[in-house]
């Protein structure tokens, strides 16, 4: 076992002050070989301590020996004017960490001033410093300033060199212009020199000016140019045109030297064409564009401005004039008759082609065509009747050569032209030889009128017509109907037409008598006699006090006090009857001694489909009447002398048809020992 003697190693820094923040250390070592370590720096910071590891060296480092080593401060950033302590803190060795344990050496990071000069000179100046000339061949440098204790005070030299400024004025003036430059005046006289303003550079240096001047004439501009009608042109502000066609104008100064430029206006003025288009056409048709305009039959006239359209570039004017000549237009108007037909341009009209257009190419009186409408009316061919009666039976009418008589009293016949409007005709002939007739109706006498009328409607035969009135006098019938007044009783009226056929109109004229109302009071109810049912329009009562009704002819009352009724019955045309009846408060209904229901239904079910009066203890009596009236008070049933026997009465049907439900009013007179007793009251019909 081989036991090596304690390594030892010792740090010591080579400066106490840092001026350049590179410090020198040296590390003096004793018994060790291929190591490493680590250097400490400390002090009175709070981010401090610093360790610094050196490991792996190339080449080991050998067993004994003085080791020089720089470590650059700037890399740590710590700050000037404070003392720091720099030590090994431990030694690495193969594997092996071994603390160490030394008197750390001290350093300072001294303050060091620097401070630059970067003056500005001109190329023919000179600045000393420290005894050192410096100047445009020695414009930088560095001046040390020792200090003791401290680091040196660096001064560096860095001179700006400026050039002096040199400006030309190269200027042309025009004839009888100068300038003074320097309190020299310049001129055609003397147009060149120099003159050195002295730190008037900007950069303080000289400023050298040279003058090189040259001298020109005014320059003169002839403007000789062509323009049109309505053209202007404007030179310095004044306007060419038309109607100033010349000038001269002086422009101020206006020239590429500066000097005045004159200018001399000639122009000349450049005539307008002007074209026409004129056309003349049948044609509704045509039509022509002009500028991009279309003139035609609605705008046939007008002019365009061609813009450069003329051959020396200005504008040309094309006026534009179409003639549109008419086209003649004729009317066939005309009619024809069915089966006419007309020729024309060699087209057919006729009833199947009534309108139509033809045109004659070319021959209207200008060479356009001619136009005729065509517009044909097809005329009717009229009938007519032929209708006459005649008494003779030797009665003969000839008509196209045919001959109708009492043989041949019928036919048709076609009368050429005869018609008013130039046509054919039709004529229906109806001869009659059963004398005349004549159509009548009778008017009886009414509340209006005391006598009969006869209004004749028609008479058959030849017009004109008479009748015969009394004491033979014969009056013309003028037109019909025809009424015959003053007539009563019976007679008969005589007619005779033109050709002395006669007829004979009978009448009957019966006597108008006004109805004579009565009435009568049976039990409860009125009943109204002397006028039937089938002659009345209209029933008012005047009163409808107590009254089961004011519009029927036979009403039930209650009354509590005599109470005047006046019944107004409506009859006929405009007819009235009125009735004035008085009820009185004590006449009572007749109480009646048989059982009558007041209800039944006749549903055909076998019960109590029939309404009768049921006798009493005096068994089976005679019916002298049953009479049944609805609400209206129109009788619906009667029934007479019959016995009171079951299913002899009313079956609740009127006229073969069953009845609705609803309530009806009856009236019925029985003999009992010679006493007809009247019963009434009401019995209701229940489906």
């Amino acid at each position: 076992l081989l036991i090596l003697p304690e390594p030892k190693i010792n740090l010591e820094a080579s400066q106490t002050i840092l001026c350049d923040n590179i410090l020198d250390i040296i590390i003096d070592y004793t018994y060790l070989s291929n190591f490493g370590f680590t250097i400490e720096i400390n002090g009175p910071l709070p981010e401090l301590p610093i360790s610094i590891p050196y490991v792996d060296f190339e080449p080991a480092l050998p067993a004994t020996e003085i080791l020089a080593l720089q470590i650059n401060l700037d890399n740590y950033n710590l700050p000037a004017g404070i003392e720091y302590t720099i030590s090994i803190t431990s030694v690495i060795r193969e594997d092996c960490f071994t603390n160490i344990t030394e008197i750390p050496d001290t350093f300072v990071i001294g303050l060091q001033d620097t401070l630059l000069v970067n003056d500005i000179i001109c190329v023919n100046e000179s600045v000393t410093y420290d005894g050192q000339v410096y100047n445009a061949s020695n414009p930088t440098g560095e001046i040390i300033i020792p200090r003791a204790g401290q680091c040196d005070s660096i001064i560096l030299i860095n001179l700006d060199i400026k050039d002096p400024a040199t400006s030309l004025i190269n200027t042309t003036l025009c004839t009888g212009q100068s300038i003074t430059v320097g309190g020299t005046v310049y001129d055609e006289t003397n147009p060149s020199g120099d003159f050195i303003f002295f730190g008037g550079s900007v950069n303080g240096c000289d400023s050298t000016v040279i003058i090189d001047l040259m001298f020109g004439d005014a320059s003169v501009n002839d403007i000789v140019e062509n323009i049109c009608e309505g053209e202007i042109l404007t030179f310095n502000s004044i306007v060419y045109d038309q109607n100033n066609l010349n000038g001269s104008d002086t422009l101020i100064g206006s020239s590429v030297g500066g000097c005045d430029s004159i200018i001399n206006v000639n122009l000349t003025l450049l005539s307008t064409e002007i074209g026409t288009e004129t056309t003349t056409t049948c044609d509704v048709t045509y039509g022509i564009t002009v500028n991009g305009v279309l003139y035609d039959i609605n705008s046939p006239t007008g002019s365009e401005t061609i813009v450069g359209g003329s051959a020396n570039g200005c504008d040309s004017t094309v006026i534009v004039d179409i003639t549109f000549l008419n086209t003649a237009l004729g009317l066939e108007d005309g009619s024809i008759c069915p089966g006419e037909s007309i020729m024309v341009n060699g087209s057919t009209y006729d009833q199947n082609q009534l309108i139509g257009t033809e045109i004659f190419a070319g021959q209207s009186s200008n060479g356009c065509d001619s136009i005729v409408n065509i517009n044909l009316t097809l005329l009717d061919i009229p009938e007519g009747n032929f209708i006459n009666s005649s008494c003779d039976e030797n009665y003969e009418l000839t008509i196209n050569g045919n001959t109708y008589n009492i043989e041949n009293p019928n036919g048709i016949e076609l009368i050429a032209n005869g018609a008013s409007n130039g046509c054919d005709s039709l004529t229906n002939i109806q001869l009659n030889f059963e004398g005349i007739t004549a159509t009548s109706s009778i008017i009886q006498p009414d509340c209006n009128n005391s006598e009969g009328e006869v209004v004749i409607t028609n008479i058959s035969g030849v017009a004109p017509f008479f009748w015969e009135q009394s004491g033979g006098n014969f009056i013309e019938i003028t037109e019909f109907p025809y009424t015959i007044t003053g007539l009563s009783e019976t007679g008969q009226l005589d007619f005779i037409d033109t050709d002395g056929c006669e007829t004979i109109v009978t009448y009957l004229i019966t006597e108008f008598n006004t109805p004579i109302l009565s009435s009568e009071i049976i039990g409860n109810q009125i009943f109204v006699t002397g006028i039937s049912i089938d002659e009345i329009n209209s029933i008012t009562w005047s009163s409808e006090n107590g009254l089961s009704c004011n519009d029927c002819l036979n009403p039930t009352f209650v009354v509590l006090e005599d109470t005047d009724y006046n019944i107004t019955i409506n009859y006929g045309v405009g007819c009235e009857v009125t009735l004035s009846i008085l009820v009185m408060a004590e006449e009572t209904p007749v109480i009646p001694t048989y059982n009558i229901p007041n209800v039944f239904s006749p549903n055909g079910d076998g019960s109590n489909d029939i309404f009768y009066i049921i006798p009493g203890i005096a068994g089976s009596s005679q019916i002298v009447s049953m009479t049944i009236y609805d609400r209206w008070g129109n009788q619906i049933f009667r029934k007479e002398n019959y016995t009171t026997e079951i299913g002899q009465g009313w079956d609740g049907t009127f006229k073969g048809q069953e009845l609705n439900s609803g309530v009806f009013v009856y009236f019925i007179e029985v003999l009992e020992n010679d006493v007809i007793k009247p019963f009434y009251g009401d019995v209701t019909i229940v489906k």
